[in-house]
């Protein structure tokens, strides 16, 4: 930013309270819009299209760029990054270096920090967080009072609701990856290995085809074939404690 630089809309100099709306190297560009009682503070950013609306605060050194929106009580800091076409409203907050992207929606009272990246068209509300390395995409839903952390990778249809409809196990296998076992809309246990996923009924027929190329010897092989064993015993007595 320049002196001289054109930036984008804002709705009056202060908020209606009497609040400037910009303070400190805070800046507003392109055709971005803040507006209501919505403030930057810090270095933070509004990009693009983005609309930060309601009662919003963004410091530090937040952005939010592309089409995205913010609304309502929602604070974003730290190097938090919004982009593309998420939505995050209510009391959620965001901050350290955790992503919002896609088509994401954020609501409830949840947190998203760490490093932790929500995408795709995600929903995540409730009173739940997501943080560390947790990744959260496809079309999957988090809420209630869930807690994803760690390495937890949750996608497809995934329904996470309480905090022991998942569960994160590893490193395990012959890939020796992180196993994120999760419930989905359908009451099923579903497994993701990073580079692949299985409900429980396809998830050892799958390893039978992938030991065809497994490395190393044969009492290498036989360890994971017992990792993968006590994964599916695992994830059946998940299942059986959902459906009770």
């Amino acid at each position: 930013m320049r002196a001289g630089d054109l930036g984008g809309w804002l709705e009056g100099a202060t908020t209606p309270d009497g609040r400037p709306r910009l303070s400190g190297e805070a800046w507003v560009a392109d055709n971005a819009m803040l507006l209501g009682d919505a403030v930057l503070t810090g270095r933070a950013l509004i990009a693009d299209e983005a609309i930060v609306s309601g009662r919003a605060e963004i410091g530090e050194r937040a952005v939010v760029s592309g089409a995205s929106a913010v609304g309502d009580d929602v604070q974003i800091s730290g190097d938090a990054r919004i982009r593309d076409q998420a939505h995050i409203g209510e009391w959620a907050t965001v901050h350290g270096t955790a992503t919002v992207e896609g088509r994401a929606r954020i609501s409830g009272s949840c947190q998203i920090c760490g490093d932790a990246t929500v995408g795709d068209d995600a929903r995540v509300g409730g009173a739940c967080w997501v943080r560390g390395d947790a990744r959260v995409g496809g079309f999957a839903a988090v809420g209630g009072d869930a807690r994803i952390a760690g390495d937890a990778r949750l996608f497809a249809d995934a329904e996470v609701l309480e905090e022991d409809q998942m569960a994160v196990v590893g490193p395990i296998g012959s890939e020796n990856v992180v196993a994120t076992l999760y419930r989905t809309r359908s009451g099923r246990c579903w497994v993701d290995l990073e580079c692949w996923r299985a409900d429980l009924d396809s998830l050892w027929p799958e390893v039978e085809k992938r030991r065809l190329v497994w490395h190393r010897g044969p009492q290498k092989h036989e360890m994971w074939l017992q990792q993968y064993r006590a994964l599916i015993a695992f994830g059946s007595a998940l299942q059986s404690g959902w459906s009770a």
